[in-house]
């Protein structure tokens, strides 16, 4: 299958399953997970932060005070479910929250850490930079999370994920390897948050199958499109908006053009994801167009 060398910058930023390809979802569409990199830096912060709130003097034992017995107490009581004077009293203990937490955030379900950090950012007790460092790591450009007003949300859903990824399944099970080969390098890019790259990868995966179909090693989309009209029309609003998305990546402006002006420099995580699933979508497309010619 074709494939190319990932550079070793961008290498450091994935796992070794990202950067051999055996993860062909980009990052940002994995529903509801949190990776190691990120378990890590959420503890990191939470630790410090707990540090800033441990009390002891002569005549008592360690104890948490303050914002950090909030941060703990509102996840033993909420989100953990304990009874409120166990809350209190485990919340009360610096070894105990930091034993607890810990174990939260390196090896606890996503879901419940989530829980833990939405319901401290909905607390107005709880300082705003500490939020806003949690915050931050949740909504880096390569993770899978939004936050708006104290509440997070998943980049992508469950469905999405999952038409995603039986499209791909049909094009890797197809004679279209260059086509999955680039797509996966388009999930690459976008979980390095290389997101020029991606859309590049993404409109080579689309320009490959077009040159598998026509035989024409410069086809455009026309081609490509007329040379389907022959034997599988496609309703012509869908047939122009191909042709427009197509468009987008070849205009004065477009992405795929070798010197990127300040119109480009707005391509972000966004702009990438839709461009994978737009583009994995119609070379799926193609592909079941080309399978039924065989019915």
């Amino acid at each position: 299958m074709a494939d190319r060398v990932i550079d070793l910058e961008t290498r450091k930023k994935l796992t070794f399953r990202q950067a051999e390809g055996k993860e062909p979802l980009p990052r940002q569409l994995m529903y509801l997970e949190i990776d190691e990199e990120m378990r890590l830096s959420l503890w990191e912060v939470v630790y410090v932060f707990l540090a800033q709130y441990t009390h002891s003097n002569f005549r008592e034992s360690i104890k948490l005070y303050g914002a950090g017995f909030n941060f703990s107490l509102n996840i033993m009581k909420s989100v953990l479910k304990q009874p409120i004077d166990d809350a209190i009293n485990q919340s009360k203990n610096p070894e105990n929250v930091s034993k607890n937490l810990k174990s939260l955030f390196l090896c606890g379900d996503p879901v419940v850490i989530l829980e833990a950090i939405q319901v401290n950012l909905r607390d107005r007790d709880i300082p705003s930079d500490f939020k806003s460092s949690l915050i931050e790591i949740l909504t880096d450009k390569r993770t899978t999370y939004g936050v708006i007003d104290n509440t997070i949300f998943p980049l992508a859903s469950p469905e999405e994920r999952n038409c995603v990824t039986n499209d791909l399944a049909d094009i890797a099970a197809s004679a279209y390897e260059a086509a999955y080969a680039h797509l996966r390098n388009a999930s690459v890019e976008i979980s390095a948050g290389q997101f020029k790259n991606s859309v590049r990868e993404s409109i080579h995966a689309v320009e490959s199958v077009l040159k598998f179909m026509t035989g024409k090693e410069d086809a455009t989309l026309s081609d490509g499109l007329a040379h389907l009209q022959k034997t599988k029309p496609i309703h012509t609003t869908m047939k122009s908006a191909f042709e427009k998305l197509y468009a987008y990546t070849n205009s004065e402006h477009g992405i795929r053009h070798a010197m990127f002006d300040s119109e480009n420099e707005k391509v972000g995580r966004e702009e990438a994801l839709f461009m994978f699933s737009a583009c994995t979508a119609f070379v799926a497309f193609l592909v079941r167009k080309k399978l039924s010619e065989i019915d």
